[in-house]
């Protein structure tokens, strides 16, 4: 990483412009082994410092090394290697990812401590007020009202070790540099990027948490037209009959439209398997095509649970 910014060259992504549109960055992602013959005339210099379209600043500082014009054409035979992949960006990046998780983790699990010790404090105080007076209850709707919030704690710090595991687990790449990898809240991506369409995970129409949600706040990615019309929420897909399932409408099992069986595992506190299998259905059917764009949408997953929770069926 520090050899990315002395040479200052960002990171493989997609960025916004100062126009506001989504280009990729100027960025390399391989590099070749020249050799060059003795007596070559050639120019050394130092890097000069480079702001990103985002407006991200790259110092620079290494020496550059610039060789005479045309020399890739005119002597093929100094590349004694090509194509070499620049993988070493990657380790900082998941110890960087690894990083933040473990601080987000134990944040969660201090909310969770913090509720726990209020709950036991409540419980006390109602214990020693009069039973069936005024205060009594008041103290046991505080203390009813705090384990639910405890239970909404634990519920969001499930989910988000769980989104954890998935990213540990399905092995993802930086993506196909010849597709956008943009992902993240829907309403910040969607019309992005010209030829692509935002793709909600797992589809807005199964969203069941708060009124306040809209679609725009769910994750999504971009993805082509042309890819987009293969998922199974493409457009009338959602209302589809399928085979009967462990989740029915109602007291007798009978087949679900893939909507209802979504619905039903969100009701049933299984949102993240929802989205963990829109992703495998993303990755079985275009391979690693947006593994850079899943990875911003897991992001937007976890900041989209940590405001509004896990959603799932309230009691």
């Amino acid at each position: 990483m520090d050899t990315r910014l002395k040479t200052a060259l960002p990171i493989t992504h997609w960025e916004k412009n100062a126009e506001g549109k989504y280009v990729l960055g100027n960025a390399a992602t391989h590099y070749e082994k020249v050799e060059v013959p003795a007596g070559t005339e050639i120019r050394r210099g130092i890097v000069q410092p480079q702001t990103t379209a985002s407006g991200y600043e790259l110092p620079g500082g290494a020496v550059e090394v610039i060789l005479p014009e045309n020399w890739h054409t005119d002597h093929p035979e100094w590349v004694m290697q090509d194509d070499i992949p620049l993988g070493y960006e990657s380790g900082y990046q998941e110890h960087e990812r690894r990083v933040a998780r473990l601080l987000e983790e134990q944040e969660q699990q201090t909310v969770i401590s913090d509720l726990d010790a209020k709950a036991q404090a409540t419980f006390e105080e109602t214990m020693d007020a009069t039973p069936g007076s005024d205060e009594y209850h008041q103290k046991l709707k505080e203390y009813n009202a705090l384990r639910q919030d405890r239970e909404e704690a634990y519920q969001v710090a499930r989910a988000l070790r769980e989104l954890n595991a998935l990213e540990d687990t399905i092995d993802l790449t930086e993506g196909d540099p010849a597709y956008a990898q943009l992902g993240g809240r829907y309403g910040d991506i969607k019309g992005e990027l010209e030829g692509y369409e935002a793709h909600h995970i797992p589809p807005q129409s199964v969203d069941q948490s708060d009124e306040v949600v809209t679609p725009d706040d769910l994750p999504a990615i971009c993805i082509t037209k042309a890819d987009h019309t293969q998922t199974s929420s493409y457009a009338g897909r959602m209302r589809r009959k399928e085979l009967p399932s462990p989740y029915s409408v109602g007291d007798t099992p009978s087949p679900l439209t893939y909507k209802q069986r979504l619905i039903a595992q969100i009701n049933d506190g299984y949102y993240t398997d929802t989205f963990r299998n829109e992703v495998y259905e993303i990755k079985q059917k275009f391979g690693d095509r947006y593994d850079g764009a899943i990875r911003q949408a897991i992001q937007a997953n976890r900041n989209y649970i940590k405001q509004y929770g896990n959603p799932h069926k309230k009691s």
